[in-house]
């Protein structure tokens, strides 16, 4: 489903460059459910100048599995999915999976988060993946049970409604969302002048009716998204949609030999 607040409606073409049954923020996943079996994965250039809000820690975080003690690395891959995206699922998990599985030189741990699909995409949704049941868009693809659930720390983002949320949370997501509409409108040519001028027109009115802080605060495309960043919070680097865990392991390794 679109976030209400892009500038533009994502084109056919975009779609068919995202992976199947994966969350876009800016498209329709029934769309996505429906394109081929491409596997792209869409990167967030640009982004390593952020830094993760200090939700991912302790304090905010609400951890369902495990806890932030078992995160001892000076780097981590935070695995951010939703509940109610079949890709997160049937291509994000195994490869998760299999890493934390192994041993690394960083750890890994999976945030669930929400940006579409509010009745799905919760707490409890997320406590009955990790039990092995699916809901909504996710149990229609897949069937309502699953032996795919998260085998690593995992905990649920923090997200509130909109308008009860603090000043500060809704500028972030509004720059967020902005930055996001700007990276697409570049992608197919808009010149900056025209692309400005659209954005002046977003206001806090144009996000969705919750906002997940660390989705917004990695300026997130969709999940299944991959954040690597340090204890501190320093984001190194943001990737949506498939990687295998070749490619995955190479990328994490150059970004943590780029950190020391």
């Amino acid at each position: 489903k679109q976030v209400t607040g892009t500038t533009r409606n994502t084109t056919k073409e975009d779609i068919e460059e995202a992976p199947p049954f994966f969350s876009v923020a800016g498209s329709d996943p029934e769309s996505i459910s429906e394109t081929s079996n491409k596997s792209e994965m869409i990167s967030s250039e640009g982004r390593s100048s952020l830094q993760i809000t200090p939700s991912y820690r302790a304090e905010k975080l609400k951890w369902l599995q495990g806890d932030h003690t078992e995160l001892t690395r000076d780097v981590m891959v935070m695995f951010l999915i939703q509940p109610n995206c079949p890709g997160c699922i049937l291509h994000g998990l195994p490869v998760a999976n299999a890493i934390a599985s192994s041993k690394n030189l960083f750890d890994i741990y999976c945030v669930s988060t929400a940006f579409e699909d509010f009745e799905y995409n919760t707490e409890e949704g997320t406590m009955d993946l990790l039990h092995g049941r699916l809901n909504g868009a996710s149990a229609e693809k897949l069937g309502r049970d699953t032996q795919t659930i998260p085998l690593m720390p995992v905990a649920y983002d923090c997200v509130v409604d909109t308008t009860s949320a603090s000043e500060e949370l809704q500028q972030m997501a509004l720059n967020a969302l902005k930055a996001n509409a700007r990276d697409q409108l570049r992608s197919i040519g808009v010149p900056d002048k025209r692309i400005e001028l659209a954005l002046d027109h977003v206001e806090v009115g144009a996000l969705p009716e919750k906002v997940a802080e660390i989705f917004w605060s990695v300026r997130a495309q969709g999940t299944p998204t991959w954040i690597v960043h340090t204890a501190e919070g320093e984001v190194l680097g943001v990737e949506f949609g498939f990687m295998d865990e070749e490619r995955l392991r190479s990328w994490v390794n150059e970004l943590i030999g780029e950190a020391v």
